[in-house]
């Protein structure tokens, strides 16, 4: 047995589509089983087990249900990209503010001092002067009103 190899940290490898289908037919020949092809390759044979379970997964009739090498391939850009909007999304929250602004304008009209319910309700003006004297102008009556 070669002992020296197990001892020591092994790198990982990677491995060709054509090489795995190519190895994958050896084993599937049925006249060497999976650990011998394995040990004459120096794969390991969890792998190569691994390898020929996918092969009959995407080639034949998949009762089972598991998923084929394509629809893996996108479920994980799906999840990506899931990963990388929910990302997006909280960066986002985090810049636009959590309540409505409490910053109200104090507005001077006719009948008196009191807080402008919305920004939107004070008319726009060029300087706060002309806000002022917009606001403290009465208002105009409806038509037919009187």
């Amino acid at each position: 047995m070669r002992w020296e190899v197990f001892m020591g940290t092994r790198k990982r490898r990677r491995f060709t589509e054509a090489f795995k289908q190519e190895v994958v037919r050896l084993c599937l020949r049925h006249d060497r089983s999976i650990g011998q092809v394995a040990r004459e390759l120096d794969l390991t044979e969890s792998a190569l087990r691994k390898w020929v379970k996918q092969y009959e997964i995407d080639h034949g009739p998949n009762p089972t249900g598991a998923l084929t090498t394509e629809e893996k391939t996108e479920l994980r850009t799906l999840r990506r990209e899931v990963r990388v909007l929910r990302e997006e999304r909280e960066i986002l929250k985090k810049r636009r503010p959590s309540s409505p602004r409490k910053t109200r304008e104090i507005c001077v009209d006719s009948r008196g001092e009191g807080h402008a319910r919305r920004a939107a309700s004070v008319p726009r003006a060029g300087s706060d002067a002309e806000r002022v004297l917009r606001l403290d102008a009465p208002a105009a009556e409806p038509a037919g009103a009187g």
